[in-house]
């Protein structure tokens, strides 16, 4: 028997007057909540929650922004052994209702700005409606002031394959499907980071993956959440944030390669470092050289990683940032580096005609979807036996591997290389398949591309689509290197659309369906035009 909060109580426990997390309000001014205060309000929330008529089992969507009360309420509801279903909050209206439809909970608790809505949402109509920040017509307002007659916290025992929170997908591919995410997967993808990352001596960190902040919470750390909008990461104000390193001495740092891009390329043109950071971590999606070098430089003491995971396994494999630009080269795709230790990795064959093949053990050089076995890695989709189907292999000795959807090989040192989806593989004259990440590494390497995609367009082939200020010299000659010259069309876009969780992974659906209504710039590909 087992329970997640059971860590975040033994921090409350230890460093009582110790600060657990520190919210950016307006302007300078914060609030902060010590261990202490921080495991009384979840008490005080699960006083109301049961009062509410909620147990064990039960289904309550969260939507709420990362602060002041998100965490205190998640780990409430863990405790109490109630599921916490947590949509993004960038999600379009018809893949919230459809994630809605398909875990059935049995009520919502949201904040004011996003409650307001309820009435235009069918599927929130017959469940209870709880709104924590202010009151609102119908809807039950949570108390946020602690009472002193509120009884101790409550950690109940649960079983390891008790859920714990359902999230979703990023959907890149499809709609989201919703991971179960167990009580005992939870824990040991927090055993998977701590042994991987340990946490040496105090640590402030600054993590804008959120459920790094649990992590924290759970090593008696303290948190100091980012000052940006966790739903538009990409539209970080930079001075808001070195703001925060300065001020709280931070030494621990996170987040995906479109907020880091921001963080790091206004410190270079600062000429701002900060040393008394002393780990950071990219991932969420590939980033450029350039992410990667500026980062060496801003943070010039600090252990520096890459880390490769997904949903469904959190993480996979990581490398550090000077492995990963010194081996930039050697090989076609992104470098992931090497499993974690809990992590095993094994390939299956990807035929010309698209279909899966047999499993086979990594020999360096082989091409195949990536499939991962661990403690660590979820074993279904909640209610989705068809996704659960095709996504999870069972293992003869137990257990089962994770289809990743992503194709890769191994190189002779035993790191993983990253080519693309394998549902993004382009049919070049139906005689060779062509990965996307063999082109859009090198591209998006050249100093006029900010951001690019290789797609297969509706005619077959190949569509490259450009976020640049001007087309490259550069890109007749890597397009016939890669014999993609005669077989690619060339489109320019304003902007690209990206994946709402981390604003950093290309959303080629939306792409391919521009492309289909011819609502992108075509651009002349020829020795003149470049």
């Amino acid at each position: 028997m087992m329970n997640l909060c059971q860590l975040i109580v033994q921090s409350a426990e230890r460093y009582p007057d110790s600060m657990a997390l520190s919210i950016p309000l307006s302007g300078s001014e914060y609030s902060h909540l010590s261990y202490r205060d921080f495991i009384n309000l979840a008490g005080h929330f699960q006083r109301q929650l049961i009062q509410s008529g909620f147990t064990t089992g039960d289904r309550l969507v969260l939507m709420i922004p990362p602060g002041l009360y998100l965490y205190p309420l998640l780990v409430a509801m863990l405790g109490l052994g109630i599921v916490a279903v947590m949509p993004e909050r960038g999600l379009p209206k018809a893949q919230f209702r459809a994630a809605l439809r398909h875990c059935r909970p049995k009520a919502i608790i949201t904040v004011a700005a996003i409650g307001k809505f309820w009435p235009l949402i069918p599927e929130l109509w017959r469940i209870k409606r709880l709104v924590v920040d202010r009151s609102m017509i119908g809807m039950k307002q949570l108390s946020a002031s602690v009472n002193a007659s509120d009884e101790a916290f409550i950690c109940r025992s649960l079983t390891p394959e008790t859920t714990g929170l359902i999230t979703f997908t990023s959907g890149t591919t499809g709609m989201p499907k919703g991971a179960n995410r167990t009580h005992g997967s939870l824990m040991e993808q927090h055993r998977a980071i701590e042994n991987h990352f340990p946490s040496m001596g105090h640590h402030v960190d600054l993590h804008s993956f959120p459920v790094l902040v649990l992590q924290t919470l759970s090593m008696g750390q303290q948190s100091i959440l980012p000052h940006f909008d966790f739903a538009k990461p990409g539209a970080v104000n930079p001075p808001d944030v070195i703001r925060q390193i300065n001020r709280f001495d931070v030494t621990r740092i996170s987040g995906a390669p479109a907020y880091m891009q921001k963080i790091i390329g206004y410190a270079q043109r600062q000429g701002l470092t900060f040393p008394k950071v002393r780990q950071v971590v990219i991932g969420g999606a590939p980033g450029n050289k350039a992410l990667y070098q500026g980062c060496q430089q801003v943070f010039p003491l600090a252990q520096q990683h890459v880390i490769y995971g997904s949903t469904e396994a959190e993480p996979i494999a990581s490398v550090d940032m000077q492995t990963l630009t010194e081996c930039w080269a050697q090989h076609d795709g992104y470098l992931v580096g090497k499993p974690i230790d809990v992590a095993e990795i094994c390939l299956r064959e990807i035929m010309l005609s698209g279909e899966s093949g047999a499993l086979k053990a990594p020999i360096a050089g082989e091409i195949g979807e990536i499939l991962v076995a661990g403690p660590h890695v979820l074993s279904e989709y909640i209610d989705n036996p068809l996704a659960t189907r095709l996504h999870k292999i069972p293992r003869k000795q137990g257990g089962i591997w994770h289809c990743t959807g992503d194709v890769g090989y191994f190189d002779d040192s035993g790191q993983i290389w990253l080519l693309g989806r394998v549902n993004d593989r382009i049919s070049i004259n139906q005689q060779r398949v062509f990965y996307p990440y063999t082109a859009e590494k090198r591209l998006n390497d050249l100093r006029e591309i900010e951001r690019c995609a290789l797609v297969a367009n509706p005619q077959g082939n190949a569509a490259l689509i450009l976020q640049c200020t001007c087309l490259p010299q550069e890109l007749l000659t890597i397009l016939e290197e890669l014999q993609l010259a005669d077989v690619t069309r060339i489109y320019q876009i304003s902007e690209m659309p990206v994946d709402v969780r981390h604003n950093s992974k290309i959303n080629r659906l939306e792409l391919k369906r521009l492309l289909s209504k011819n609502a992108l710039t075509v651009c002349s590909l020829n020795r003149e035009a470049v």
